[in-house]
């Protein structure tokens, strides 16, 4: 278990610091340099480290989570997070688009915004059901009231009921305000996402610290707040890399505090267990081995798998 802290936390030290160089790319040294080939070298460097840390995230969650309904779950939210980080490179960096097209970009942003925490509630009632089981018909209902709501994103050109341009269009990516329509959608984003980790929690039946357990919802808790700050315009910074890190931050913090279910430790609980045994491949390598298994040559392994072969007072 020492071994598998130690390698944790080597992990989110790589990860911390991959992320700080990619905030360093853009707050500090993409405003230092007036070579073109240099800030597009260092705008190239910080969403490749972006996408290769969402990918291999996916990556990860087809190893470590056991419900293939949860797996599958869990990848479609990483499928939107990528799409939602390409949609923000083809509005601001590497594609030169008309007003119109890079709005839309914009608006495509609520398609994750919306969907992502419904996945969660559907996560939610998967968690604890056994292989195979599908969610309630009612509950697909759910995604009627989150089409509608990315439907009025997406025409806010028609009506302005999500965003409002007084001064026009062409200066809408830094003049614009809010409609009644915005604070719907974003309660939509908030209340489901509350919902997921309250019910991460009420679901709970793993022991251990519970102070950990509770780490999803201080995320959530924090994420509001910072939310309601950018919303109010306090400050400002790239806000589709932090969803992004924030989101695979609060399920990450699921899967690592056991709310989510996942085969983290196996191999250490098998190690550690008293039971005799050893797991091989087909070219008879052992891969993992329990402490209380005697070691056992190539030649006796080929044996076993035929008759049994006594080992002293063992067979």
């Amino acid at each position: 278990m020492a071994i598998s802290r130690k390698r944790s936390v080597l992990y989110l030290s790589v990860i911390g610091v991959l992320l700080l160089i990619a905030y360093s790319m853009r707050h500090v040294f993409h405003h230092m340099t007036d070579n073109a080939l240099l800030g597009i070298s260092m705008m190239t460097l910080r969403w490749v480290i972006h996408i290769t840390l969402t990918v291999f995230w996916c990556l990860s969650l087809r190893r470590r989570i056991l419900s293939r309904s949860i797996r599958r779950l869990l990848l479609s939210v990483g499928g939107l997070l990528l799409f939602w980080q390409i949609v923000r490179i083809i509005k601001y960096d590497y594609v030169i688009v008309t007003e119109a097209i890079g709005r839309y970009c914009w608006y495509s942003y609520y398609i994750p915004m919306t969907l992502v925490p419904l996945l969660g509630v559907f996560i939610i009632a998967h968690i604890g059901k056994p292989e195979g089981y599908h969610s309630p018909s009612w509950m697909k209902l759910l995604f009627i009231p989150a089409s509608a709501l990315i439907a009025v994103v997406m025409t806010n050109d028609f009506h302005q009921l999500v965003f409002t341009f007084h001064n026009g269009f062409e200066r809408y990516n830094s003049d614009y305000g809010y409609g009644f329509m915005y604070i719907i959608v974003m309660g939509w984003f908030v209340v489901t996402g509350l919902y997921f980790v309250i019910m991460l929690l009420v679901k709970s039946r793993v022991p251990g610290s519970k102070s950990f357990q509770k780490l999803p919802l201080m995320i959530m808790l924090g994420a509001i707040v910072f939310w309601a700050g950018y919303s109010m315009k306090l400050y400002t910074g790239d806000l589709t890399a932090m969803d992004c890190v924030i989101i695979i931050l609060l399920l990450e913090s699921a899967i690592q505090s056991g709310l989510i279910p996942s085969n983290m430790h196996y191999s250490e609980l098998f190690n550690q267990s008293t039971i005799a045994a050893q797991i091989i491949d087909h070219h008879h390598t052992v891969h993992y081995h329990s402490s209380a298994a005697e070691p056992l040559d190539e030649t006796t392994i080929k044996k076993a798998l035929t008759q049994t072969v006594a080992l002293g007072d063992t067979l």
